[in-house]
C-alpha cells in the first residue's frame, strides 16, 4: 500500500524483509502489487497512463508504425526533455542514427521523449539519477487537459476521496494555471531559514534535481575537471557524477570522507584541479559528519566549490552558510524538500540555496544564468502548494522530533545485540555542534547494526512501525537501507563501512515511549533462537550478516 494512503505518496510498504528483496529481484508477487512507489524508481501510475495516451495518438496520427516497439517518458518543460534526449543519443552514440524523438504534448510545457525499447533502461537512468521528473500531481492535470480526468487511485481503502484533476479554461497552453504565490512564499522562506536573500533560492522538482543542477553549474563554471565525491553519500549523488554522459573528466571518490580521505585530497589538489566537491552533512546511512570547515578552506585556497546535502541536518538544525567555515561557509546548499520539511511524504521538492558570502559566488550565479536551460523545470506550482502548507509547522516538528530521536538512540545504545548505532552525536560531534544552530538538535535519521548472533530479518519483520523507502516523515519510517540502496553491490557498500544487515530508522511525531516499546518487541525476537525445522537461512540471509 501507498504511505500515506494517498494518490501521490512518495513511500510504499514493504513491512517484510522479503518484500524488499522481492522488490529489488522483481518478484512480480511483490511488484504487481505495488500500487505506488518512490516516484524517482517506479513511474507513477498516472504517469504511465500519459505515457499510453500518448502512444495510442501517435499510432493512430501515422507519427509511429503499429509494428514498432517504442517507448516513451513525459517531462516537465522542453529543458528537461531535450536534456534527456541528449543522455540516450550520448549513452547510445555507436549506433548511428539512433532514434529519439521529442513530442509536445501542447499543455503546460509537457513533451515526451520517444525511445527505441532497448534504450529503456538508459531512459530510467536519466529520470532516476537527474531528478528531472514529471510529477504525479502536474501528470494529472495533464490529463485533464487532454480531456483525460484520472480518478483516484484508491478506491476502496480508507481516505478521503478526492475530486478528479480538472483543467481551467485557457491552460491548455499555459505554462502555469495558478499564480506564483507558493514558489515565492517558500523562496522566501527558506531564505529567511538560511540567511540568504530569496533571488538564491531556487526550487526544484526533487532534491535530487537541485543536486543535478549543482552538478552541472559546478561543470559551467570550472569545464575540463574531474569532480570530487567525499564520503559515502546518497547513491544518486555518485551516480550522476560516474555517468560519462555528463562527466568524461572523471570521479575521485573518496568514500570514507575521514581525515585520511582529507590528507587524500590535499596530496590530489597539489597535483591537479578540481570542479567541484559534493558531499552531505551528515552523510546517508551512517550519520558521518565531514569536516566542512577543512573542505571549505581548500576550497577557498584552490578555487573550487564546496556543494552540500543538508537534507538530514535540515535548516532548523544547522547553519551550514554562516557558522563554522572559512569565508562564510558551504558555497551551495541542495536539500531535498520532500522530506522533513514537507514531512508528510506526499509531495516530491527540492531547492538550492546559493551562498552570496562565498568568494565563488558571482562566478557561480553567472554559470546558472548561462547555464543552458537554467532551472526550466521548476518545481510545479500545485506541488509548491502542497510543500508550503506542510511546513507551516516545519520547525516545531523538528524540535519534537529531535527530542525522540535522542532519547531513542541513547536507549538503544544501551540494549544487549545492538552492535552499533549510527547518528550525528555519536559520529564527530565536534564537526556537527560547529554548525548547529543553538535551538537545533541531531535530526531525526539513525542506523542500526545488529550482532551476528542476532537475526537482522526478526528484527525487521517484528518492528512495528511503517517501512518502506524515504526519510524525514511525520511518521516513524525503516527500512534495510544498504538492500535497498545497494542491492547488487553489497561489497562495495561492505568496504566503505555500510554494512548488508544495516537498518535505518527515520523517527516521526511519536512519543518516545511507544518507539521504546516498540523496538523493545523487535529486540527480542531478533534474539529468539532459530525454531526447530526452520532454515537458518530465514533469520539469517546468506552474505548479509557479520557486522
Amino acid at each position: 500500500m501507498p504511505i500515506p494512503l494517498d494518490d501521490h505518496a512518495v513511500s510504499v510498504a514493504l513491512p517484510k524483509w522479503q518484500h524488499v528483496v522481492g522488490y529489488e529481484e522483481g518478484d512480480v508477487d511483490v511488484t504487481e502489487k505495488m500500487l505506488l512507489g518512490y516516484p524517482r524508481f517506479v513511474y507513477h501510475p498516472f504517469v504511465k497512463q500519459l505515457v499510453d495516451l500518448w502512444k495510442a495518438g501517435a499510432v493512430e496520427s501515422g507519427a509511429v508504425a503499429g509494428h514498432e516497439i517504442v517507448e516513451a517518458l513525459p517531462f516537465p518543460s522542453m529543458g528537461s526533455a531535450e536534456r534527456c534526449r541528449r543522455f540516450l543519443l550520448e549513452a547510445h552514440k555507436h549506433e548511428p542514427g539512433f532514434p529519439v524523438g521529442i513530442h509536445s504534448l501542447g499543455v503546460m510545457d509537457t513533451h515526451v521523449v520517444s525511445f527505441p525499447a532497448m534504450a529503456a533502461k538508459d531512459a530510467k537512468a536519466y529520470w532516476q539519477h537527474s531528478g528531472e521528473i514529471l510529477s504525479s500531481r502536474k501528470a494529472a492535470r495533464v490529463l485533464a487537459c487532454l480531456g483525460h480526468p484520472v480518478p483516484t487511485l484508491l478506491d476502496g481503502l480508507p481516505t478521503s476521496p478526492r475530486p478528479a484533476a480538472s483543467c481551467a479554461p485557457g491552460a491548455r497552453m499555459a505554462s502555469a494555471a495558478v499564480p506564483d504565490c507558493y514558489r515565492q512564499g517558500l523562496r522566501e522562506r527558506i531564505g529567511a531559514l538560511t540567511g540568504q536573500h530569496m533571488a538564491d533560492v531556487h526550487l526544484t522538482i526533487t532534491g535530487m534535481a537541485a543536486i543535478f543542477m549543482a552538478f552541472n553549474m559546478c561543470r559551467q563554471a570550472r569545464p575540463g575537471r574531474p569532480v570530487v565525491v567525499f564520503g559515502f553519500t546518497y547513491l544518486d549523488t555518485l551516480k550522476i557524477c560516474l555517468r560519462k554522459e555528463w562527466n568524461a573528466h572523471g570521479v575521485h571518490f573518496l568514500g570514507k570522507g575521514d581525515a585520511r580521505d582529507l590528507r587524500v585530497l590535499e596530496e590530489l589538489l597539489e597535483k591537479k584541479e578540481v570542479m567541484a566537491v559534493f558531499t552531505e552533512f551528515p552523510s546517508n546511512p551512517l550519520l558521518q559528519n565531514p569536516d566542512l570547515s577543512r573542505l571549505v578552506a581548500l576550497g577557498r585556497r584552490y578555487g573550487f566549490p564546496v556543494v552540500v546535502d543538508d537534507t538530514i541536518s535540515n535548516f532548523h538544525n544547522v547553519d551550514l552558510m554562516r557558522l563554522g567555515g572559512a569565508g562564510g561557509g558551504v558555497d551551495m546548499c541542495v536539500s531535498s524538500l520532500t522530506k522533513l520539511f514537507s514531512g508528510k511524504s506526499d509531495v516530491m521538492a527540492g531547492s538550492l540555496v546559493l551562498n552570496r558570502a562565498s568568494p565563488l559566488y558571482g562566478e557561480l550565479r553567472t554559470a546558472m544564468e548561462t547555464m543552458e536551460g537554467g532551472n526550466d523545470a521548476e518545481l510545479y506550482e500545485e506541488d509548491a502548494r502542497v510543500v508550503w502548507e506542510n511546513a507551516r509547522d516545519f520547525e516545531e516538528r523538528s524540535r519534537r522530533i529531535n527530542e525522540t530521536t535522542a532519547r531513542l538512540v541513547e536507549w538503544l545504545g544501551n540494549q544487549a545485540g545492538v552492535a552499533e548505532v549510527f547518528y550525528p552525536s555519536r559520529t564527530q560531534r565536534a564537526i556537527y555542534d560547529a554548525f548547529k544552530r543553538a535551538e537545533g538538535g541531531y535530526g531525526g535519521l539513525f542506523s542500526v547494526s545488529l550482532s551476528p548472533s542476532l537475526s537482522p530479518t526478526a528484527f525487521y519483520d517484528t518492528l512495528d512501525v511503517y517501512k518502506g523507502p524515504s526519510l524525514g516523515t511525520n511518521f516513524t519510517l525503516a527500512c534495510p537501507y544498504t538492500l535497498l540502496a545497494h542491492y547488487y553491490e553489497l561489497d562495495f557498500a561492505r568496504r566503505h563501512g555500510v554494512c548488508p544487515n544495516l537498518v535505518r530508522v527515520s523517527v516521526g511525531l511519536e512519543s518516545f515511549e511507544h518507539l521504546q516499546k516498540v523496538f523493545e518487541v523487535a529486540l527480542d525476537s531478533a534474539r529468539r533462537p532459530i525454531p526447530t525445522g526452520v532454515a537458518r537461512e530465514k533469520y539469517f540471509p546468506p552474505g548479509l550478516t557479520g557486522g
